[in-house]
């Protein structure tokens, strides 16, 4: 499997509220839901072959099942854009270490330099000088 990282993804809500159902996406994007099982399968692969732990492999999967719902699966948003994304970022620094620290944790170990704090605020706007 290649696969490019050529975005970054910046986390501004948990990975919970990110999720999607694979039979809506399957239904809507069915290309998209193609394309996103072939990743999670080469993720889960490569997982699987650096890990004899199956409950992480479980954990860490883009796909996986709705606890709410057994019958249904769903697509963690936040983990292909980990999984995928050449970096990870936060919207500042103390939710940058959440998210390195709490939130994406075993992406973290994995992948630490993809784990960044670039903001673009917070610094005074030249502008401001003429208000």
């Amino acid at each position: 499997m290649v696969l490019l990282p050529l975005t970054s993804y910046i986390m501004e809500i948990l990975p919970e509220e990110q999720r999607d159902t694979t039979k809506v996406m399957g239904k809507m994007l069915p290309r998209h839901m193609e394309i996103i099982e072939i990743i999670n399968d080469g993720w889960t692969k490569w997982l699987e072959g650096h890990t004899q732990d199956k409950a992480a492999v479980e954990a860490m999967s883009i796909i996986h099942p709705n606890p709410w719902n057994k019958d249904e699966w769903l697509v963690n948003m936040a983990f292909l854009a980990t999984v995928g994304g050449a970096h990870v970022n936060g919207v500042a620094a103390i939710h940058s270490e959440i998210v390195k620290n709490e939130i994406l944790n075993d992406f973290y170990k994995i992948f630490p330099s993809k784990f960044q704090n670039k903001t673009n605020g917070g610094a005074v706007s030249s502008s401001q000088g003429h208000c």
